[in-house]
This record gives C-alpha cells, structure tokens and sequence, in this order.
C-alpha cells in the first residue's frame, strides 16, 4: 500500500508541471495580455482554452503593443477591463455556479478586446519617406521641319479664249513645278495651241507655242496644294487665211507674242506619287501679232486679253 501510494504522488507531481507549462502555453498563444487579481476560485486553464477558442473564431490577432486586459475578483463579483480603461465591464459571478465563471469571463473579455478595437483606429505601417525625385530632363521642342522640296511633272488638256478676237484655242500642255518649301513654288510649262477665227473674208487658222515661267505663293490644306502668283509668256503664232471672197488673196502672218499673266493652281496628292491638278489663268498680251487687209485693216487681231483653263495629271518626284 505504502508503495502505491508513493507511485500516485510522483504522478501527480509529474502532472503539476506539465499542466503549468500547457497554461503558460495558451497564454502565450493569446493575441492579448491577461492577468486577475483575487480570483482563486477561477478555473484560469479553463478561461484561457475558452479564450483562445474565442479569439480563433473571431480572427482576433494580435497588435504591437498587446492590449493589456485585467480581470478584479471581489468575491461574486468581477471587473473586466482593458488597459487601464476608466470604462469596464463588471460580471456577477454569484448567480451562476463556479464551473460557468470560465464561460461568462471569456465572453466579457472577448467583448471589451473587439469594443475597444472598434474605437481606435487600425494600426498604420509606419511612414515610409518619399522616394526620391526623378530628375525629369526637359523635354527637347523641335522646330516643325521644312517641307521636303518636291517636283511635279504634269501633262494636260487646255483651253484658252482671246476675248478681242473671240477665238478659242486648245492643245496639249507639258509642265514642271518645284514646291521650294511650305508657301513657295516656281513653275514652268509649253504648250501648242490650235484654233481658227471666222472673219467676213474667211477663215484664220492660228498656231501657236508659247512658255511660261510662274512664281506661286500658297500652301497646303490637306492634300491639296493651292498656289497663286504672276507669271510671264513668250510665244511664236502662225495665222493662215482661207480666202473666200473673189477677187482677194491672203498670204501666212507669223511672229513672236509675249504677255503677262496671274495663274491660280490646285493640286490634289491622291498617292504619294500622283497627282490632278486644275489650273486657271489670266493675262493679257504686250507683244502682238496680227493679220492686216490691204495693209492698213485689222483682219484678225491676236492682242488683248485672255482667260486660260487646264486639267492636269502628274507624278511626285
């Protein structure tokens, strides 16, 4: 019997420290601090598994510093509160049996733990410094680049009417533009001409080449290119009569024309190699050429002035 008994008192000193060190472990594992004051008839093992399984429930985690709850026994009473509130929670202990005092305290303390976090803000990381400035190197502002220098060879179809006369003339025409930049052109063209003037004596059939150089000042809207400027002609004109009336003869009149006029151009860039064009002009002759009767009565007079217009198609260089 003696030998028994020695057996079940080592045991049970064996136990004392296990179960000390299975305490110290739940409160470790506790996201808060909790200490009691006069509560010897407190299962504190039993709270401490009730508050663990509380806390886990409610996803309580611990914050840096731990809260700091006390619990104050005054005999079948007890003060919850948490780090040194004015504010606490008090529990009446005598109306329930000592093996629910573990229960009522879990709940109280669960309470005053989420009350007290939902009053104060959560806590921030600290603040970290700014990162440091980036030297932001100024942009470089470019002047708009000047338009590349294009060539423009064109043919087209014109037609031109000498008002004095009443003649109108048409026939080929073969061009070059050079667009010097944005707002300048210089152009140059030849062109034959062909048509015929009725008078009451016959028929005058006129042939002519003439050149132009113009100087044109416009500008780009979309892809149309539109200029406008003076221009000056030398030209070489050929009037053969057909003599109808008895009795009268004609012979051929031929000779150089000059004149000036003032062009307008509009070209439109439907690829990056071609072009139409629509060219208008107006002039008036300086140098004349004219068929004489008798030597002394106009015939036909190649003076005065005129109105031009072509249609043009051509290739960008």
């Amino acid at each position: 019997m003696r030998g028994r008994a020695w057996m079940l008192l080592a045991a049970a000193g064996a136990l004392l420290p296990l179960s000390a060190r299975a305490a110290e472990a739940q409160a470790e594992a506790l996201p808060i601090a909790l200490d009691s004051s006069a509560c010897d008839a407190l299962d504190q093992d039993e709270l401490l598994r009730l508050l663990a399984v509380e806390f886990q429930t409610l996803r309580v985690q611990a914050r840096t510093p731990l809260e700091h709850v006390h619990i104050a026994c005054d005999r079948d009473v007890a003060r919850v509160s948490i780090d040194a509130e004015a504010n606490a929670k008090v529990v009446r202990l005598g109306a329930t049996a000592a093996s629910a005092w573990p229960r009522l305290l879990a709940l109280s303390v669960s309470e005053i733990v989420i009350e007290s976090r939902a009053r104060l803000p959560e806590p921030t990381a600290p603040a970290q410094p700014p990162p440091a400035a980036v030297p932001v190197t100024p942009a470089v502002v470019r002047a708009p680049l000047v338009e590349a220098r294009t060539v423009r060879l064109f043919v087209g179809a014109a037609l031109r009417g000498a008002l004095r006369s009443s003649t109108w003339l048409s026939g080929p025409e073969l061009g070059l533009q050079i667009d010097a930049g944005r707002h300048f052109s210089v152009a140059a063209d030849v062109r034959g001409e062909f048509g015929a003037t009725d008078t009451d004596l016959g028929r005058v059939r006129w042939a002519s080449a003439r050149a132009a150089l113009l100087g044109l000042v416009g500008g780009r809207a979309g892809k149309a290119r539109l200029g406008l400027g003076p221009g000056v002609l030398l030209g070489y004109l050929r009037l053969s009569p057909t003599i109808d009336a008895p009795n009268a003869h004609g012979h051929v009149v031929s000779g150089t024309w000059s004149g000036v006029e003032l062009a307008a151009r509009a070209h439109y860039d439907f690829s990056s190699r071609a072009f139409a064009g629509l060219h208008l002009d107006s002039g008036i002759v300086t140098l004349l050429v004219m068929g004489l009767v008798d030597g002394e009565r106009r015939l036909v007079d190649a003076g005065g002035a005129w109105v031009s217009g072509e249609l043009a198609l051509g290739v960008l260089f």
